[in-house]
């Protein structure tokens, strides 16, 4: 139980951090694609299509978006 505590906090701090970066580049008027390439969206999007539908949904967005 302890373990999985920790790797939700350890989750919930990476959120956080990319977050702030998000924000960021936001008050820099960057480029969507700027603020996706220098974060972990998509990332977290693959994980989230992956628990989500399984693990065959991660390769059918990473074709898509080649």
């Amino acid at each position: 139980m302890e373990d999985y505590q920790a790797r939700i906090e350890k989750q919930e701090a990476k959120i956080k951090t990319e977050l702030e970066k998000w924000m960021r580049l936001t008050e820099e008027n960057a480029p969507l694609i700027e603020r996706v390439q220098q974060s972990e969206v998509e990332d977290y999007l693959a994980t989230a299509l992956r628990l989500v539908k399984g693990p065959g949904q991660e390769e059918k967005m990473q074709a898509s978006s080649d």
